[in-house]
């Protein structure tokens, strides 16, 4: 599912990894929190295989994981 690019004769591949938190904002709401949630998401996704997107939605919920193909669609 990598990227790849001829450049300069040498063949490039690129895969991408993404960590995606989401809360809710309001009392209690702690942006350094959310960050840590996003970054955590994201070293699971590159722990899982590389080229996923893992979610991680709440506090309690273990992170989702979502493999995307270079078009953008989900593979399950």
């Amino acid at each position: 599912n990598a990227f790849e690019e001829i450049y300069d004769g040498q063949s490039i591949k690129v895969t991408a990894s993404f960590g995606v938190a989401c809360d809710i904002a309001g009392p209690g709401f702690d942006m350094e929190s959310l960050i840590k949630k996003a970054d955590t998401a994201l070293y699971e996704a590159k722990n899982s295989g590389r080229d996923k997107v893992a979610f991680s939605a709440a506090e309690s919920s273990p992170a989702v994981y979502v493999q995307i193909d270079h078009h953008g669609s989900a593979v399950r």
